[in-house]
């Protein structure tokens, strides 16, 4: 089963301002004021009751500042913390970030970073060690992780009391999105862990952001006379296209018609998975088809799945080294103009040169489904942020948090500061060219923005707190909007993806939380269950198992043997009692 480091979550966020701003964003506008009748005055004369004296706030430790919303401590303090760190990420001490909170922030972090491939492993050793940080920065820790190192070993602090005591934005956050709050709080009632909020998503903005992205050379199409494909029948065809007739047009059989990396990334699975009918987003495990819960990896058409992957495979549609590649492999070849169709963050990434030849991928259906569909967004995700239990300064630790939750350090720890800024320390920060764009002088080595945030400002692999409230910010900030260009490399990918992928997203299998007992028994039943079912996708998809009756039906009974259906049922009651939750 693909491990959550290794795959999507693209953006990142955090922030800051002055105390009185956080006690003013956390108030209610009063309403229009209007005069009470003789008649309401005297009944709440009645009725009136002695006031209850305020709540003081909360003193604090010692070390602590209260007074202003930075410095968090009043001299300085030492913590250590545990980030994994992206693909693309420069080392911890290159980043704006932890220069920033020390010289603003009086905290200085001794960091660790997880490589993104190894992070599980090097997890399990640390937790397995007890040799606990001080902070866990950008994670993603899964709610089996949570429940297990949070609630069952508890290794992670509570969070409610120091949110109320010290967090005004998270606060705040969680009342005006109760839906954050929901998912963020295990089943003894406990916040083990801070979620990223996707703000415009809650909105109905960006919801490009969080589903599977998938784009097809349109350039190609036009070359061909072929128009987006409908159903799989013709999403075969298409590739066939592709594959056949020399579509870049330099007389040589080069061109790979579906380009991708198995482990890594999206997931290939998903433009086939939904034109059966599938709510997919990746994986093997619990997804939603005819709005039901159900397990892929044993519903009865998985076998059909398998047969349209092993016919294209058989074709030589999908890249040769599919298994075997990383995403880095993948892109050097797509960024040569060799791929047709594949999975990835945006067109940039697959093609700089070229990324206006791609346009979302618009679904398709198939004999067994006639709706067009595609894997649900995420708008709260649980998991980004933790503090153990043996940490030294929670209260610091949690103000930290709190500042990513706020519009401005939400902008400044995603995009980084303005050059030239007090802020900047030096580095090189953001500006406005002659046409009102952001940019960045790019250091050596360096050519665009994606590859500038993840080497020279943000701290991990991602971020937790507010997400995409940038514009909102730097409209409220600098009374700025950015110029609109159709053709920018940003608009031209989400435009195209909220044009013809995102209007057919469904909800997906939401994210539920397990008792202890059914987490520990899933954990039984998924090891044995998945490093069986993986590799004999695998097999099953290249055709070093033929796709048999018999062997279809010895697949089948073995993931019965192995617990399956317990498997599914599980996620199934956890489901419904989601379902009862929402209603209240």
């Amino acid at each position: 089963m693909r491990a959550a480091m290794n795959r999507r979550e693209f953006l990142r966020a955090a922030a800051l301002t002055s105390l009185g701003v956080i006690i003013a964003a956390c108030q209610r506008p009063e309403a229009t004021h209007v005069p009470p009748t003789e008649e309401a005055k005297e009944v709440k004369a009645q009725t009136a009751v002695e006031p209850e004296a305020p709540t003081a706030a909360p003193a604090g430790p010692d070390y602590l500042n209260l007074e202003s919303e930075l410095p968090i401590a009043k001299e300085l303090i030492e913590m250590d913390a545990v980030c994994c760190k992206n693909a693309n990420g420069g080392p911890a001490e290159n980043l704006w970030y932890f220069e920033f909170m020390e010289k603003f922030g009086n905290i200085r972090y001794k960091v660790t970073q997880l490589e993104p491939a190894g992070a599980r492993e090097q997890l399990n050793l640390m937790f397995a060690s007890g040799q606990m940080p001080d902070v866990f920065l950008q994670i993603n820790f899964s709610t089996s992780d949570i429940v297990q190192w949070g609630m069952v070993e508890e290794f992670f602090m509570p969070l409610n009391d120091l949110i109320d005591a010290y967090a005004p934005n998270i606060k705040e956050m969680f009342e005006t999105f109760p839906e954050s709050k929901a998912l963020s709080t295990t089943p003894d009632g406990n916040i083990y862990t801070l979620p990223q909020v996707n703000v415009l998503m809650m909105e109905g903005e960006n919801l490009e952001e969080t589903v599977p992205r998938c784009f097809i050379r349109r350039t190609w199409l036009e070359k061909l006379g072929l128009k987006d494909p409908e159903t799989l029948d013709e999403l075969y065809d298409v590739l066939t296209a592709f594959k056949e007739r020399d579509p870049n047009g330099n007389g040589a059989a080069d061109e790979i018609p579906f380009c991708g990396a198995w482990d890594v990334g999206f997931d290939e699975r998903v433009p086939v998975t939904t034109a059966l009918g599938f709510v997919h987003n990746g994986g093997l495990g619990m997804t939603m088809r005819e709005g039901e819960p159900t397990l892929l990896a044993t519903h009865p058409l998985f076998a059909e799945y398998l047969k349209y992957m092993n016919k294209l495979w058989t074709a030589g549609l999908f890249d040769r080294d599919l298994f075997t590649q990383d995403d880095v492999g993948a892109r050097a070849k797509s960024s040569q103009g060799l791929a047709g169709l594949m999975l990835d963050g945006a067109p940039f990434v697959l093609h700089f040169e070229g990324y206006q030849e791609y346009e979302g991928f618009i679904p398709v259906t198939s004999q067994w489904n006639s709706e067009k569909t595609w894997g649900g967004y995420t708008v709260v995700s649980p998991g980004h942020f933790a503090i153990p239990k043996e940490c030294k300064y929670p209260e610091a630790a949690i103000r930290n948090a709190d500042l990513y939750f706020i519009d401005k350090w939400a902008h400044h720890f995603w995009i980084g500061p303005k050059k030239d800024s007090e802020e900047a320390l030096g580095y090189p920060g953001w500006y406005w060219d002659e046409e009102g764009k952001t940019t960045f002088d790019y250091p050596e080595g360096i050519t665009n923005a994606w590859d500038m945030i993840n080497c020279c400002v943000n701290p991990v692999c991602g971020f937790f707190g507010k997400y995409q409230v940038a514009k909102r910010y730097l409209k409220e900030a600098f009374d700025y909007e950015a110029p609109y260009d159709p053709d920018s490399i940003e608009n031209t990918w989400r435009e195209s993806m909220n044009e013809r992928t995102t209007p057919y997203c469904k909800p997906r299998f939401p994210i539920v939380y397990l008792e202890p007992e059914a987490q520990e028994r899933i954990r039984e039943i998924e090891t044995a269950m998945w490093d069986y079912a993986e590799p004999v996708e695998a097999r099953f998809i290249v055709g070093e198992d033929p796709l048999t009756d018999e062997n279809l039906n010895k697949y089948f009974a073995e993931m019965k043997n192995l617990g399956a259906e317990e498997y599914e049922q599980i996620y199934k009651d956890a489901y419904e009692a989601y379902q009862s939750a929402l209603k209240g």
